[in-house]
């Protein structure tokens, strides 16, 4: 999610004074700020059911949400929320950082640092381990340089165009050429490529025989697979399972996000057996053809530059551009290892 703190002034505003933790009783007013905020509707028609999937019905609880209150309304907040993650061999608590937003009427006059201070300073309290976020230019030297934050280096997005006329040219021949390649080796080894709705049992089966390979991050087991896919309100995800001798050796989401001058076919999720690659370029594989198919001008896949998948299909992708990421660890947590 956007973070738009800023450093504007406005001095005719009255300083806000009352941090405290989010209220039931103030859906509204963060709903209106979100929007004011970021331009666009919370969700696509119905903000309100966007609201309880995300701050209300996470997969390991409610958001924890701080909120900075002046003039008898909500101006500003900064929002986490709590997830599983695998840290080595631990399974504890995490939050992602969303929804830090400060009314621009109110901007300059210390609200963005105060609620995430809050946050920090009773984050252990409420269980929560590690905060990770990805802050935008404005707040990121907020994070680092007043906030304590910790810069965590080497996260990429990827960018591959596959407009027609970019596949026809002769750069673009070796991809159809590896991808149509890549399905038949899959089909030549009895292994399909069908898609998934929802997630059930089997894909808990896949993250226990897969997180060894996981280091640092969120635990993606059915729970939480159908919390961020499935049951996300207004948005819709495809979902291809690799099926191997029955049983599932890997998974993509997918989705196609349309903007005013390109339509981006998006990699949100991918995982697979440990040491097989092969799995991996068939996922992939199947990405491009999917979006080819639907007419997005572009494929993006986030990661860490490092990981496995990345180094996988590094190859087919034309552009790279790093991601700021930063994150905090609390309480007992050794942040030379989580935050590495």
């Amino acid at each position: 999610r956007k973070h738009s703190p800023s450093m504007a002034t406005h001095s005719h505003r009255k300083i806000p004074t009352t941090i405290r933790l989010l209220a039931q009783s103030d859906r509204d007013d963060m709903i209106r700020l979100f929007e004011k905020t970021f331009g666009y509707p919370m969700g696509r028609t119905e903000s309100i059911e966007h609201w309880a999937w995300e701050y209300e019905n996470g997969p390991d609880g409610p958001a924890l949400v701080f909120v900075c209150e002046a003039d008898g309304k909500v101006v500003g907040a900064h929002g986490n929320l709590p997830l599983r993650f695998k840290v080595g061999e631990q399974e504890l608590i995490a939050s992602s950082s969303f929804d830090s937003m400060v009314d621009s009427d109110y901007r300059g006059l210390g609200a963005f640092s105060r609620v995430v201070r809050a946050f920090q300073e009773s984050a252990y309290q409420h269980g929560i381990c590690l905060s990770y976020n990805f802050p935008n230019e404005n707040s990121y030297p907020i994070h680092i340089n007043r906030l304590g934050r910790t810069s965590i280096e080497g996260y990429v997005v990827l960018r591959r165009p596959i407009r027609k006329r970019s596949l026809l040219r002769r750069k673009g021949i070796p991809l159809l050429a590896w991808m149509f390649k890549t399905l038949a080796q899959a089909r030549l080894r009895g292994a399909k490529l069908v898609r998934a709705a929802a997630f059930d049992a089997r894909f808990d089966a896949l993250w226990e025989a897969a997180k060894d390979q996981v280091q640092v991050g969120i635990v993606r087991d059915s729970q939480y697979l159908n919390w961020r896919f499935a049951q996300k309100p207004e948005t819709e995800h495809t979902t291809y399972v690799y099926q191997e001798k029955g049983t599932i050796g890997g998974y993509v989401v997918l989705r196609k996000q349309e903007d005013e001058r390109n339509a981006a076919g998006l990699v949100l999720d991918l995982l697979a057996l440990p040491n097989r690659e092969d799995i991996v370029q068939a996922l992939f594989a199947q990405a491009f053809l999917h979006f080819i198919r639907h007419q997005a001008g572009q494929v993006r896949f986030g990661a860490m530059e490092q990981g496995s998948y990345v180094q996988a299909v590094r190859h087919l992708f034309f552009y790279r551009t790093e991601r700021p990421l930063c994150g905090q660890a609390y309480g007992d947590v050794d942040p030379a290892f989580a935050l590495d």
